[in-house]
């Protein structure tokens, strides 16, 4: 099959059900923008990693250069697509970036981290307080074990994958 008609035969044949709900997952619950979901949604599912040209991402959302251009500058930035430069070609390739789930799970855990130093801080604090009902106490104890528990099980998923 020619260069050019393998992501147009890829969509063809794309779960579109599956699709929209990638694209629901990127934008709802990662934040992206829609035509960045979208790209990311299309990429995803290039499990071969052919990737996209920019004219056959344009083609595929019909939307403007300049929002193609830019919605993929900000994916490139943010570590989430690949720009590739195949030997013998002058298009340039994009591509989901399939170790883009480690430095996800890094920022996570961080995310994570952080998060349990403060609440570690607001719970001792409580503590002191005579006034704070036992209830709150358990409730304040029972959210920093989840944020432990949940670090503790990305940080093994990540020695996995990285270990793959």
């Amino acid at each position: 099959m020619p260069r050019n008609d393998f992501f147009a035969e890829m969509i063809k044949n794309t779960d579109h059900n599956l699709l929209q709900d990638l694209i629901t997952l990127y934008t709802n619950h990662f934040g992206l923008s829609p035509i960045m979901a979208k790209i990311c949604a299309y990429l995803k599912l290039d499990f071969e990693g052919n990737g996209a040209t920019f004219d056959q991402l344009q083609q595929a959302l019909g939307v403007s250069k300049g929002s193609i251009s830019m919605n993929l500058r900000k994916l490139i930035d943010k570590g989430i697509i690949l720009e590739i430069n195949k030997f013998n070609e002058r298009k340039t390739y994009f591509v989901y970036n399939q170790d883009y789930i480690i430095l996800w799970l890094k920022q996570s855990i961080e995310r994570m981290e952080y998060t349990l130093s403060v609440v570690q801080r607001v719970n001792n604090l409580s503590k002191k307080h005579p006034n704070t009902p036992k209830t709150l106490l358990k409730r304040k104890q029972i959210h920093q074990e989840f944020l432990q528990q949940g670090i503790e099980a990305f940080k093994e998923t990540l020695f996995k994958i990285e270990n793959v």
